[in-house]
């Protein structure tokens, strides 16, 4: 699905939308969350955040969100 909503404003953080290998979604649809990557090092860049919406990741103690009813493929 590839990266989405890309800043890299300071020259020392990217912050974007996109996957990872170890975050497994309920819905195939909410394989998407906000991540935060230290550049500072170029040669070793490393998370330092991430967020998602709650119940959207397996293993979430949350339920799931309710999908709206007129999505396509909900």
């Amino acid at each position: 699905m590839g990266v989405h909503q890309l800043w890299f404003a300071d020259g020392e953080y990217v912050h974007f939308a996109g996957g990872a290998p170890d975050f497994e979604p309920i819905n195939p649809k909410d394989s998407q969350f906000y991540r935060c990557i230290d550049v500072r090092n170029p040669s070793k860049p490393e998370e330092v955040g991430r967020w998602w919406y709650p119940g959207t990741r397996k293993g979430d103690t949350e339920a799931p969100p309710a999908r709206h009813p007129n999505a396509i493929g909900a």
